[in-house]
């Protein structure tokens, strides 16, 4: 997953970002204008962690609308990346209707592609929108299905997250067992990863 983040001190690159933010706007606003629609999607879609963290969940929501809304030309597997930190903005935002509606249609589009890792992360999002609205049945099917991918694409991190989400739809359906056991491996997961 590429974005703005990739390599580097985080905190730095944020802080960077930070005192960029009204250049960026401007060649958002720019890319859109004159009709650089890739440009602002690949400019939008690589912004997901600067609008995550520094709480800026509903300007990168209009933005992404706004370069969504126009004529679908991009590369689908632009779209469907940009789709999919819709959706991850939505879901931080507490718009879990919308979230499920971006995660199934990023899904539908990495599944369009035959994206083994992107598939397995649309499965993974999904289901943690099933479980954020009660529908824990749902929610470990998918994340089941996700852990099942991302082990076997050998994707240690992602599968550490998958199993962590689905030890914590264990744990609210009261299967102990399951939970403790996927935790575990999600936790022997991270230390091995070096992930504190």
């Amino acid at each position: 997953e590429s974005h703005v983040l990739a390599g580097g001190d985080p905190v730095s690159l944020l802080d960077d970002i930070e005192r960029e933010h009204d250049n960026i706007r401007a060649a958002l606003g720019w890319s859109l204008s004159t009709g650089a629609r890739e440009l602002a999607l690949r400019l939008a879609a690589s912004l997901r962690p600067y609008w995550e963290v520094r709480g800026h969940l509903e300007e990168g929501r209009r933005w992404l609308a706004a370069v969504l809304d126009g004529p679908d030309t991009s590369p689908p597997e632009l779209r469907a990346k940009a789709v999919g930190v819709s959706g991850t903005l939505a879901f931080h935002s507490g718009d879990l209707a919308a979230a499920e509606a971006y995660f199934s249609e990023t899904l539908a589009l990495f599944r369009q592609l035959g994206d083994a890792d992107g598939i397995a992360r649309g499965l993974s999002d999904l289901g943690t929108v099933a479980a954020a609205v009660g529908d824990l049945e749902r929610a470990g099917e998918l994340l089941e299905q996700s852990a099942g991918r991302f082990r076997e694409l050998g994707e240690r991190k992602r599968l550490a997250i998958a199993l962590a989400n689905l030890g914590h739809v264990a744990g609210q359906q009261s299967d102990f067992v399951t939970a403790a056991s996927v935790t575990a491996e999600a936790l022997a997961i991270q230390a091995e990863l070096g992930d504190k």
